[in-house]
């Protein structure tokens, strides 16, 4: 009856482990996805502003678009590298701050003018947004609880397979369970650094699509 009740207490902790790293990993590919939506947005804005700088056609505004160069390519040269360490680049927000102070000295002229500049500032608002919530993402860390739910679950398993199992049979058992959960536990944790690890959002996607128009 003891050996019968082990049992089946075995039978339900086994799912709900899978269960849970099942909602981890699902979780973990969320985070990920959310971050790339964000870098993929950023790079969006950049073209546009680039765009709009182009539209508002003065000198000042070319200077702009070379500015924007400058700042892109810092994010991928000198920011991203940081961003591992959950850091972000002194050098890159000095360029964003000269990028925003030459924008307010556009000076408009005309209608079209006067709607680029509205345009540029909405943009530029949204650039610098959008770069805050991606470094704000570097700090995004896989909750702690989910860790001691999945260990908790498979110390349970364990305990249950050594006092059900003879002992001839358990050490099959128990090693089993041991290497297909710690199995789960590395890709786990190689996939939940979100700037880090085999799975991290690299910068590629980003250089791709802005280097397409501004060539740097």
């Amino acid at each position: 009856m003891g050996s019968q009740m082990l049992s089946a207490q075995k039978g339900q902790v086994a799912p709900m482990a899978l269960l849970i790293f099942a909602f981890s990993l699902v979780r973990v590919q969320g985070d990920h996805r959310n971050v790339e939506d964000l870098v993929t947005k950023e790079a969006a804005l950049v073209l546009k502003l680039d765009s709009a700088l182009e539209s508002f056609g003065d000198d000042l505004s070319e200077n702009l678009r070379e500015d924007l160069k400058n700042y892109v390519y810092s994010i991928s040269a000198d920011e991203w590298p940081l961003m591992q360490k959950s850091q972000s680049s002194e050098d890159t927000a000095n360029l964003l701050t000269d990028l925003t102070q030459g924008i307010r000295l556009l000076t408009p002229e005309n209608a079209t003018q006067q709607m680029m500049r509205v345009e540029i500032n909405v943009t530029l608002n949204q650039l610098t947004d959008v770069r805050q919530a991606r470094l704000a993402a570097t700090k995004v860390k896989f909750p702690s609880y989910l860790y001691q739910a999945l260990a908790a679950s498979m110390a349970t398993l364990v305990v249950l397979g050594w006092f059900q199992t003879p002992l001839s049979r358990m050490i099959i058992y128990v090693g089993g369970v041991t290497v297909g959960f710690s199995l789960l536990f590395v890709l786990l944790v190689q996939s939940s650094g979100i700037f880090i690890g085999d799975n991290r959002v690299t910068s590629t996607e980003f250089v791709k699509t802005t280097q397409q128009r501004l060539l740097y």
